[in-house]
């Protein structure tokens, strides 16, 4: 037998065609027909819940589907034929958020934005058995959790929920069907939704990774303007704010934040930032203190021991994941970059979700930083004869966290303000 390809083997384990083959195996072995063909060919067609005519409607559907270059428009997709093949009312997808170990509504009809905790449910029940769950009375089974339709004030009567598998077999969400306009979900209905959700595993896998490539290519091209900048032997702060407005380019994140040492004031001092607030943070504590002290690299999510929400308290932010890189001159530490919240690739609209930074996000700042440290040099010796000669500390914060003001505080001598141009850089 010649050697499949990589799709054809993709088709095979999506489909379980080797316990297929088992089963009709045993069959023969069981029944030992005097012509295997036939009786495989009646067996199937007994086993078989789907006529010739839903056969083309879901071979159309997968076309449909296929047709999708987005997570969301496939998603969408996979919705609108679910309500239109099964004739029901409603129909939701969720993926798992790993990071939190959530389920996500990631699209719905005439719903959205409903997260479930673990273990809240039927979807979380259909999640972790792996198996198809049809619930005829929604409200006399114990596994439904009727805060759904508390909150959104919809009345689920009946649901057929399956798990959405991807190319390996791993769980990656649940497909939903609610209220059947006739009667209940049917075994005919299990076998048509669970087709949808074979296909929905690959289509949204496939979409994800076509969306990594889309931004693939914008950090590149973020990368290759960052590298020109360089080039051109622009000043040490418009590297820094340069990288700051690319930082969602090129690092997929939400924020990004460069400071500069003050070892004499005891403090951290914002050069280039896409906050509207003007703080100054403390260097003998909290975690960007211990970036300094240890002159080391911190990538963690929220829930690491090490994070503090005081600052999210303070400014109404919502940290998810963060990564903090030195800015060293030869072994001194003298600044630091702080990057928030990257942006999974698996992103559906406005519902977000976010990954940990990895190896190349750490390495790609490693090697800003190295450019940085040697640009910023001269304005770090300005900032530091400045300081010295006595400037304003700040406000404390309640507790240990840091000092802020709201005023807008000036620059070194040698820096730029962000809303100017320099050298082309538009910022």
């Amino acid at each position: 037998m010649a050697k499949l390809s990589s799709s054809e083997q993709e088709y095979l384990m999506t489909h379980e065609i080797d316990k297929l083959f088992e089963s009709m195996m045993e069959s023969l072995v069981l029944e030992k027909p005097n012509d295997p063909r036939a009786f495989l060919a009646q067996h199937l067609t007994k086993q078989s819940l789907l006529s010739f005519q839903d056969i083309c409607h879901l071979l159309e559907a997968f076309k449909q589907v296929s047709a999708a270059t987005s997570p969301l428009s496939a998603s969408t997709k996979i919705i609108d034929l679910v309500c239109s093949l099964l004739h029901c009312d409603r129909a939701s997808l969720f993926l798992h958020d790993s990071l939190h170990n959530l389920l996500r509504m990631v699209v719905g009809k005439e719903a959205r934005g409903i997260v479930l905790a673990e273990n809240s449910g039927f979807t979380w029940k259909v999640f972790k058995s792996r198996q198809i769950v049809n619930i005829q009375d929604a409200y006399s089974n114990p596994s439904f959790d009727a805060s759904v339709d508390i909150t959104t004030g919809y009345k689920t009567e009946n649901m057929l929920g399956v798990p959405i598998n991807d190319s390996q077999g791993n769980v990656i969400g649940v497909l939903l069907a609610l209220n059947k306009h006739s009667g209940n979900f049917s075994k005919k209905d299990e076998a048509v939704l669970m087709q949808l959700s074979n296909q929905a595993g690959v289509v949204i896998k496939n979409a994800i990774y076509y969306q990594k490539a889309i931004n693939n290519e914008l950090k590149s091209k973020a990368l290759l303007k960052f590298v020109r900048q360089i080039n051109k032997d622009a000043p040490g702060q418009s590297l820094a704010v340069e990288l700051v407005t690319k930082a969602k380019d090129l690092l997929q994140a939400e924020t990004c934040n460069i400071f500069m040492v003050d070892y004499a004031g005891d403090l951290l001092v914002p050069i280039a930032t896409d906050s509207p607030y003007d703080y100054r943070l403390p260097l003998s504590s909290g975690i960007l203190g211990q970036c300094v002290k240890n002159a080391e690299i911190i990538n963690i999510d929220h829930n690491n021991s090490r994070f503090s929400r005081e600052f999210d308290e303070k400014f109404g932010y919502i940290t998810e994941t963060l990564l903090i890189v030195p800015i060293k001159i030869e072994s001194r530490v003298v600044g630091l970059v702080q990057i928030t919240n990257k942006q999974s690739d698996a992103m559906f609209g406005d519902v977000k979700i976010y990954s940990k930074f990895d190896d190349d996000d750490v390495e790609l700042l490693m090697t800003f930083n190295e450019i940085l440290g040697k640009k910023l040099e001269k304005l770090f010796d300005s900032f530091s004869k400045k300081t010295n000669k006595g400037d304003d500390r700040a406000v404390n914060f309640q507790s240990s966290f840091g000092k802020i003001r709201y005023k807008t505080q000036e620059l070194p001598e040698g820096a730029i303000k962000e809303s100017e141009e320099e050298d082309d850089i538009k910022v």
